[in-house]
């Protein structure tokens, strides 16, 4: 099927409106909170059988904490800032307190029982 030569200026002109956003590539507030939530599920769980076994989830929260904390401070931060603005700052700061502090907290808690 042979296409009308009139389409390639066309395409040309309007390829510009075909740039892609970053957010739409990386992981935005949603996939940040459900990691932190799986790891805090986890935490909580392995703390209400044997309370030590939530220290077990800490290095799987300081790599989702080094992960956030890489996007926010590498070389797309700028792009991803201006993109997701101040509530993507703060969602992706917090998420990463939750992930840090759930583990020990669920530790704190299970170990008094």
């Amino acid at each position: 099927m042979r296409k009308p030569a009139f389409l390639l200026p066309m395409l040309v002109i309007t390829s510009g409106g075909a740039q892609a956003e970053v957010l739409d590539k990386i992981g935005g507030p949603f996939v940040h909170w459900h990691l932190t939530l799986i790891s805090l599920a986890a935490a909580v769980l392995l703390a209400w059988w044997r309370p030590w076994l939530a220290l077990l989830v800490y290095p799987f929260s300081l790599l989702l904490a080094s992960g956030t904390l890489d996007l926010l401070y590498g070389e797309l931060s700028p792009h991803i800032l201006r993109e997701g603005g101040m509530p993507f700052l703060i969602s992706a700061y917090a998420s990463v307190l939750v992930d840090m502090g759930g583990p020990v907290i669920a530790f704190a808690l299970f170990r008094r029982r």
